[in-house]
């Protein structure tokens, strides 16, 4: 709190509902600060709908919040499924998380693998993102086993970025 007042902040903008929100809740109630949260999709999915305690506080987050922000429209519609009464009378809208456009841009498939060091023939699949079993991580790793198998002499590949439980 006292790094709010010391730069005069006139709106908190949270990322997570879990545990970030809290402090917008405290902060709004000591400092009549406004404050946004954003919901990224994990912290309700894994938190908020699968545990009582971290329901109800999202609840009071939400409820606290003077505008909501998505990063999806499945996790919009998902919160509004679960949380009705609070976002219908709440302002909740979907940015997507953006990318580097001067750094990830198309380019000719081969170039793109040889920079990659990913070889040159084969089918590739790419996993990014939470390693944590909501995700389908171990469903996509046994389909690729699977595909793999089936496909005797073929070059298949999976390759996995993120970082989580699954590691």
């Amino acid at each position: 709190l006292n790094v709010i007042k010391r730069y005069h902040c006139r709106l908190l903008h949270i990322h997570w509902i879990h545990p970030n929100g809290i402090v917008g809740v405290v902060a709004k109630a000591i400092l009549r600060i406004p404050f946004v949260v954003h919901v990224r999709g994990s912290d309700l999915n894994i938190f908020a709908l699968k545990n009582h305690f971290f329901k109800y506080l999202t609840r009071m987050v939400l409820r606290h919040s003077d505008m909501i922000i998505c990063t999806s429209k499945a996790t919009k519609v998902k919160m509004t499924v679960a949380f009705p009464k609070i976002l219908k009378h709440k302002k909740a809208i979907v940015v997507y998380n953006e990318i580097d456009a001067a750094t990830f841009h198309p380019m000719p498939e081969q170039e793109a693998r040889k920079k990659l060091g990913i070889q040159a023939d084969g089918l590739h699949f790419l996993f990014i993102g939470n390693l944590v079993i909501e995700k389908g991580v171990l469903e996509l790793v046994n389909l690729m086993m699977t595909l793999s198998g089936a496909q005797k002499g073929s070059n298949v590949f999976l390759h996995i970025v993120g970082a989580g439980p699954l590691e």
